[in-house]
């Protein structure tokens, strides 16, 4: 049986579904391409509202997403937002990744901190951390030595030309903290934030001693509290 082609109308929803595909891609970048996402993103932008309410998106039937679900897809694709904006930022700046400027910004407070602190508080791998501040030494943004304290332990301290590059990059990345919160008001920012607080510390918590627990350990001893 031969395959049936698409009508005009097709060919013209095909035509715009093809451009709407290229503003994806144009948006996130080539890497971020994926239907499911494509999808959400399509949802969005034609939704009266700019942003998908919990409320609706629990209504999807099949399937039905709890309210936990929806709030992990929603966190989900703000850190891609997020993502998307700090690449466009960081651009025109000494900087190349955003990690460069929260280990900077972390330093300049303090005048110097054990390398496993500094990389254990960005809640990052250890073999990640470490290449993080190899590429920021190449640079003479940091410079590390032994720990007089502890001789198995190195520390790290910010130099003139890493705080010059950590400043340099500020406003473009405040920037970008001010396009993340979005429309919301300064009273939902307050509420937001003392929730967004409590998120962290109780994942933090499961960071720093369940780490290595599996799933079915870490919701028997923390969500049944």
């Amino acid at each position: 049986m031969p395959q049936q082609q698409p009508s005009q109308r097709g060919y013209s929803l095909i035509e715009e579904l093809v451009r709407e595909v290229a503003d994806f891609e144009s948006t996130f970048g080539p890497e971020a391409i994926n239907l499911e996402d494509f999808l959400a993103w399509m949802g969005q932008k034609t939704a009266n509202k700019p942003s998908v309410e919990i409320a609706e998106v629990s209504k999807m039937d099949p399937p039905t997403m709890s309210r936990p679900s929806v709030i992990t897809m929603l966190i989900t694709y703000l850190f891609r937002y997020a993502r998307h904006y700090i690449k466009k930022a960081l651009e025109d700046t000494p900087l190349s990744k955003m990690d460069e400027f929260t280990y900077l910004a972390a330093l300049n407070f303090q005048p110097s901190m054990k390398k496993s602190e500094l990389i254990h508080g960005h809640i990052m791998e250890l073999s990640s951390g470490v290449e993080v501040i190899k590429r920021m030494e190449k640079k003479g943004w940091v410079h590390s030595f032994p720990d007089p304290e502890d001789g198995r332990s190195t520390r790290v301290a910010i130099t003139d030309m890493g705080k010059g590059a950590m400043f340099a990059s500020m406003s473009a990345l405040e920037q970008v903290a001010n396009i993340v919160s979005g429309n919301l008001s300064e009273e939902e920012l307050e509420t937001l934030l003392p929730l967004l607080n409590k998120l962290n510390t109780f994942h933090k918590t499961i960071h720093d001693q369940d780490k290595k627990s599996d799933l079915a350990e870490i919701a028997g001893k923390y969500l049944s509290q």
